[in-house]
């Protein structure tokens, strides 16, 4: 739809569903939809990124293989807003969202299925 406006030159646009899930809501419903069990545990998220500096700074000061079980950046991710407005695509485009969250979730799914990872 941008390709196809020239007043979408220079500009930025979110492209989503447009829905409003939160974090915690895909989440759990990625555990549902692939048998496993929802997190229990929710730590603050003041607490959750002073955990991940502080594993960032052990796994970068001793010989530890692999990633830390919690950067800042999944705390940051996690603990914040990621909801973006697709307004913007909407009236300037005419964007319309073609799939859903549950449908959404569905395919993804079905490909976890595809690979063997569900």
């Amino acid at each position: 739809l941008s390709l196809e406006n020239e007043k979408s030159i220079g500009q930025v646009y979110n492209i989503s569903d447009g829905s409003n899930i939160t974090w915690k809501q895909y989440v759990n419903y990625l555990a549902k939809i692939t048998d496993n069990l929802r997190p229990k545990i929710v730590i603050p998220y003041k607490i959750a990124y002073l955990s991940g500096w502080l594993m960032e700074k052990i796994y970068s000061n001793f010989p530890i293989k692999g990633k830390p079980l919690l950067t800042r950046m999944a705390a940051e991710l996690f603990g914040t807003n990621q909801g973006f407005p697709i307004e913007k695509a909407r009236r300037e485009l005419g964007y319309k969202p073609n799939v859903d969250f549950y449908e959404g979730m569905h395919n993804v799914k079905m490909w976890l299925q595809q690979i063997g990872l569900a």
